[in-house]
């Protein structure tokens, strides 16, 4: 299977029918694997600017509910920062930077759904889990996207 050359017109063109290498496609599935990733990630900070918004538009907010509004809004902005750094130019702080933010936000959530209350533990627990497994997304996404433009 070797390399065919084909002209139409004035313009010629190669055409390999060898398989691809596997280097080749690797890099093509690292970059869909990237595209994912961001996807989810840009998606769980947008959740989190939602949620801040959606909590500013009540009636009646309280100092501690404002505040849990606005450390989502800050940590959905944060979030999408570090990744849109990280993809730029990656560099293993954008890394930390993510997983600080990620613990500071786990913090943030699981001490103002104690404090809020009207929730039974059950619910407290599952919506901790649940928080958990959005924050573990924004922080694999850079750091996989840190490991493949370093280590690429």
């Amino acid at each position: 299977m070797g390399v065919k050359h084909i002209t139409i017109g004035t313009i010629g063109c190669s055409l390999s029918l060898a398989p691809m290498s596997p280097v080749v496609r690797q890099d093509k599935m690292d970059r869909v694997l990237i595209g994912i990733w961001c996807l989810v990630s840009f998606t769980v900070s947008g959740f989190f600017i939602y949620h801040g918004i959606f909590l500013f538009s009540h009636e009646g907010l309280n100092a501690a509910q404002a505040f849990n509004a606005s450390v989502g809004i800050l940590y959905g902005l944060y979030s999408g920062e570090v990744l849109v750094l990280a993809l730029v130019k990656s560099n293993k702080v954008h890394e930390k930077l993510a997983w600080y933010g990620v613990i500071i936000m786990l913090f943030t959530q699981l001490v103002f759904s104690l404090i809020n209350g009207g929730v039974s533990i059950i619910g407290i627990l599952l919506g901790s889990v649940i928080v958990s497994f959005m924050l573990a997304a924004n922080w694999l996404a850079v750091k996989y996207v840190v490991k493949r433009n370093l280590y690429a």
